[in-house]
């Protein structure tokens, strides 16, 4: 039988567990997030901007944002890659930016690839996906 002294709450009924809210960590987490939206919507300031290469500053509008550019320098990144892998790590990253989670749905689950394992099932999920793969010579 459990001891009644360790029964006793040591707040006020309608008084929340914790008076701070959560714990030390999400509250240091919570304060990072808050910092780096407010730096990422500032302006860059000039002698950081030197830093860029010269087709980027190119392109750049007046008054960028740190996360302008970094929205830009992703795009770039996901245009210019040579692998698929870079390309869709790229476009996860623009997607991810641009949603917000819903906090009450399940995360998806993970399953392994199914890579096709004949040019039949190949040309198949190709057109699937609305991919014109020609004739694969």
């Amino acid at each position: 039988m459990a001891n009644e002294a360790n029964l006793v709450a040591p707040w006020k009924p309608g008084e929340t567990g914790n008076p701070k809210g959560h714990s030390a960590g999400r509250r240091k987490a919570k304060k990072l997030r808050e910092a780096l939206d407010i730096i990422l919507e500032g302006d860059v300031p000039d002698v950081l901007l030197q830093e860029l290469p010269a087709e980027l500053l190119e392109a750049m509008p007046e008054g960028v944002t740190f996360a302008e550019i970094i929205a830009m320098r992703v795009a770039i990144v996901g245009a210019r890659a040579q692998k698929t892998d870079q390309i869709l790590s790229a476009a996860n990253l623009i997607l991810g930016a641009q949603t917000k989670p819903d906090p009450f749905s399940k995360p998806p689950e993970r399953t392994p690839p199914v890579l096709p394992s004949t040019e039949e099932r190949r040309q198949s999920i190709a057109e699937q996906l609305g991919l014109d793969v020609g004739d694969g010579g």
